[in-house]
C-alpha cells in the first residue's frame, strides 16, 4: 500500500498515483457511476473513508455535492419521462390534459 498526504492526513491507496488535488481514485475504483444505485454505493464508500479518516473533509464534501447532483439529475430525468409516458397514454385515449389533471388533482 502506498500512503499519500491529504491535507493533514495519510491516505492509503491500494496503488497507483494519487491525484494533486487530494480525491483517491479507490472511492471509484473500477465502477463508473451510471445509475442512482452506482451513486449510492459511492457516496457509502466515501462515507465509510471520512469515517475512518483516510479522506479530507473538503473533498468528501465535493465528491458529496457531486453524487447528490447526479442523483437529482436521474430523478428529474426519470419524472420527465413517465409524465411524457403519462401524456402520450392520455393523448391516444383522446382525453384532454388539462380536465384530467383537474378532476384528478389531489385537494389538500
Amino acid at each position: 500500500m502506498r500512503t499519500k498526504m491529504i491535507g493533514n492526513r495519510g491516505v492509503e491507496s491500494p496503488g497507483g498515483s494519487m491525484p494533486e488535488r487530494g480525491v483517491s481514485p479507490w472511492i471509484f475504483s473500477k465502477r463508473r457511476i451510471r445509475t442512482v444505485n452506482d451513486a449510492k454505493a459511492v457516496l457509502a464508500r466515501l462515507i465509510q473513508a471520512f469515517q475512518e479518516q483516510r479522506i479530507d473533509d473538503t473533498p468528501a464534501k465535493t465528491l458529496t455535492y457531486m453524487l447528490i447532483s447526479f442523483v437529482n439529475i436521474c430523478r428529474d430525468s426519470d419524472m420527465e419521462q413517465r409524465l411524457t409516458e403519462l401524456e402520450t397514454a392520455i393523448n391516444q385515449k383522446g382525453g384532454n390534459q388539462n380536465e384530467y389533471r383537474i378532476q384528478n388533482r389531489k385537494v389538500g
